[in-house]
């Protein structure tokens, strides 16, 4: 039995390997904030380098490179455009049909007058205050 470093420092399993670029620093297919994406490839490289000490020395460098490549792509917004055109119809048939988006509600009916009484101790007694409820 080998072992899966993707799986067992990544949590990427074996049917998504070899992962790509998004897969490979935890985020979703196709996020295009910069931000985010320089923050998860920042995560995943430190995380990694955790295990650069040891009998996997050469592995954590492979997948180090690995993840430092998906940053520069991810961040190049051309390389990304390709990337993610290259992508395209790997995912396609993997991904779930997104659901129909939900109409919001609106009430039509007018707002509620409520009568509430508190009870409260002696001193301080509130009665028949009236509260404006609104949809």
């Amino acid at each position: 039995m080998s072992f899966d470093a993707y799986h067992q420092w990544l949590g990427i399993p074996s049917h998504e390997q070899p992962p790509n670029y998004y897969r490979l620093l935890g985020i979703q297919l196709f996020e295009s904030d910069p931000t985010f994406i320089e923050n998860a490839a920042k995560r995943q490289y430190v995380h990694v380098q955790s295990f650069l000490m040891g009998a996997m020395t050469n592995l954590a460098k492979k997948i180090l490179n690995e993840v430092s490549t998906a940053q520069i792509c991810l961040l190049d917004p051309e390389k990304k455009a390709e990337y993610d055109q290259s992508l395209g119809s790997l995912t396609v048939s993997r991904q779930s049909p997104s659901p129909p988006p939900v109409a919001p509600m609106t009430l039509d009916a007018p707002p509620m007058l409520l009568s509430i009484e508190i009870s409260a101790p002696p001193s301080i007694r509130i009665r028949n205050a009236s509260f404006r409820v609104r949809y």
